[in-house]
């Protein structure tokens, strides 16, 4: 957005003109000729000491009231913004306001007296259709004798790259504080809903962690951890566990569908792109995620929010499957990022970076391209960040972080396998919803 200084030159006719001596006499004898009206066709005043809407000092008369700089810039500012105040006391601020007297904080009677004094918005149009970009950047005006060269001046500069990267550290880091406080929470559903109905409500659920506070009695007790790893006492009917222990891996599951209806480019695509999108990338985040709050808490075990490691699986899945599952494929993402120290800010980005996949099957041409552009922000934002904090290692410490996506995708598609066994043995009264969706993906 540019906006324009005029400055005026004399021109040549007027140099030129000035040059005979006769003529110079003459002007020297003639009197200074004076402008009797303003613009908006009212005669000029001198301008009073005071400002009538808040009585300091006046600078001049703006909008056609004489008024001081910094009620002129509000006025300004809300009529072009079209701002919308409301008074608490009834709009009676600025009732019995005298000279000497505090000015009222209140902006919708300041705004209300802007107006009662007179101050004429049609000034301000008049403001914006000269200094509109669409005005040419030079002007000639033989009328008046003089030239007009009209200055363009930047109104707010461009972000610098490391002002982009940091803006998209501090917002990445806002969702998380969201996403832990949505983890911690109360909120514990019985049962989870398909994937398709989990996506197609637009507005994120991630905010109710704010509204019902955590969850009460974390860490759980022995005696809780006990009780809910009981055999269900109806078999052929719904698992009910203790009111603070949730089913922590559709749980998990939800959250990443819910963490991205938080991003812009989400709501960017189509109601199938987003269905494919989340099949394929839940459950990395997922481990991901699960991993990293594991290397938070400076252990390399397999550990929960609510201080639960690995739960024990049901009795009817086979034991040698359980054991490669918790032993193997659910501990590599953890032991990558102990081996790589990664840091908060780089596991920040590689989760943005891992949601936004593009590569992901069945996804439509117009969402790669919704995708591709999301993911090359982070990408680049990423590889800015290791260079400014490793140097010349930046290029080869950026590499490693990347790297840590294959370990993701293999440790998926393990996880999937092991899964189509472990489904064979589950008794068909268990239905998990959300989760066969993301697991009985090939």
């Amino acid at each position: 957005m540019l906006e324009y200084d005029q400055v005026e030159l004399p021109s040549c006719s007027s140099a030129s003109a000035t040059s005979s001596p006769a003529l110079e006499s003459f002007i020297e004898q003639k009197p200074p000729k004076t402008k009797s009206l303003r613009k908006s066709g009212k005669p000029y005043q001198f301008v009073p000491s005071a400002c009538q809407v808040c009585y300091g000092k006046a600078t001049g008369h703006h909008y056609d009231v004489a008024s001081c700089n910094g009620c002129k810039s509000f006025f300004r500012r809300v009529t072009i913004e079209k701002l919308k105040y409301r008074c608490s006391a009834g709009n009676a601020c600025y009732t019995n306001f005298g000279p000497g007297d505090p000015v009222p904080k209140c902006r919708a009677c300041r705004y209300k007296r802007c107006l009662e004094a007179g101050m004429n918005a049609l000034g301000i149009q008049s403001e914006l259709r000269k200094h509109s970009e669409n005005q040419p950047l030079e002007e000639n005006s033989s009328e008046f004798g003089k030239e007009i060269v009209v200055l363009p001046r930047i109104k707010e500069p461009p972000k610098s790259i490391e002002a982009q990267v940091t803006d998209l550290i501090n917002h990445l880091m806002h969702l998380d504080l969201k996403i832990t406080t949505f983890r911690d929470c109360t909120y514990n559903p019985m049962s989870f809903p398909t994937l398709k109905q989990a996506i197609k409500n637009e507005v994120s659920i991630i905010g109710l962690g704010d509204r019902l506070g955590p969850m009460p009695g974390w860490p759980l007790s022995p005696e809780t951890i006990e009780a809910s790893r009981k055999p269900n006492p109806n078999p052929g009917s719904p698992r009910i566990l203790p009111p603070n222990v949730k089913k922590w891996f559709s749980y998990d599951l939800l959250t990443v569908v819910e963490m991205a209806k938080t991003f812009d480019f989400f709501k960017k695509l189509s109601e199938n792109d987003r269905f494919f999108l989340c099949r394929d990338t839940s459950l990395m985040v997922s481990n991901l995620m699960r991993a990293y709050f594991s290397v938070e808490n400076k252990t390399d075990k397999f550990i929960r929010a609510d201080g639960q490691t690995f739960v024990p699986p049901p009795k009817w899945i086979p034991k040698e499957y359980m054991d490669n599952l918790s032993s193997d494929i659910m501990m590599r993402a953890i032991k990558t990022l102990i081996r790589l120290a990664c840091t908060k800010v780089e596991y920040l980005f590689l989760r943005a970076i891992l949601l936004c996949n593009s590569a992901a099957p069945d996804i439509s041409a117009s969402g790669r391209n919704i995708l591709s552009t999301e993911r090359a922000k982070y990408t680049v934002a990423l590889l800015n960040y290791t260079m400014t904090h490793h140097g010349a290692a930046g290029p080869g410490r950026f590499a490693e972080i990347l790297n840590v996506i294959d370990v993701l995708e293999r440790q998926q598609k393990d996880q999937r396998d092991v899964n189509v066994y472990i489904t064979l043995y589950r008794p068909k009264h268990v239905k998990l919803a959300l989760f066969d969706d993301i697991m009985l993906t090939c």
